[in-house]
């Protein structure tokens, strides 16, 4: 069972709404190849299509290749995927918690788990119900 994480994420124009998945199956998998992404069962789309998605994603440093080839996250490839990275500027997000001294990706972790702490207590009151 895939978990789904609601993230903020800054996306470029030039993305499509396949890029997150794509990015999302690397992060799951480590690595990954045009036609095994394309296997996956929640990306609907050709194996060549997927191989100019990740060219376009390694053209903007969100993922990078080795032979084969076989792709896999960069860092900035990452700090997107948990709202840190702007990938329109290709700039890190430098948000200041001023209760909590945060930046970053650490910023972003904070408020996500203030929602996943809302959303659990959320279900712990439909449980009791």
């Amino acid at each position: 069972m895939r978990v789904i994480k609601l993230m903020l994420r800054k996306s470029g124009e030039w993305m499509t709404k396949y890029d997150d998945r794509i990015l999302e199956y690397l992060r799951e998998n480590e690595t990954g190849r045009p036609v095994d992404i394309a296997r996956d069962d929640y990306i609907y789309c050709s194996a060549s299509y997927i191989g100019q998605r990740l060219k376009e994603l390694k053209a903007h440093s969100l993922v990078s290749a080795s032979e084969g080839p076989v792709y896999q996250l960069t860092t900035e490839g990452s700090a997107y995927l948990i709202g840190a990275y702007d990938a329109e500027s290709e700039q890190y997000l430098h948000k200041i918690d001023p209760q909590r001294g945060a930046r970053n990706y650490q910023w972003v972790r904070l408020q996500m788990q203030d929602l996943v702490d809302d959303a659990e207590k959320l279900i712990d009151k439909f449980k009791n119900k």
